[in-house]
């Protein structure tokens, strides 16, 4: 199965925020991304981000 890649605006869509909010998070390694033009954030690292935000928020 192949995995599906977003762009940091689609990322921004998906998050709710400022595609520059993505782009600090890539850059504070909070979400992994592949690097090149565009830049790719694979479906599972936004998955891992909100899942961490997530335990954050219930704990």
């Amino acid at each position: 199965m192949i995995e599906e890649h977003y762009t940091i605006s689609e990322a921004a869509n998906i998050l709710k925020k400022k595609p520059k909010s993505i782009s600090n998070l890539i850059s504070a390694k909070q979400i992994t991304a592949i690097k090149g033009r565009p830049v790719l954030i694979p479906e599972s690292a936004l998955k891992e981000f909100m899942r961490k935000r997530l335990s954050r928020a219930v704990v």
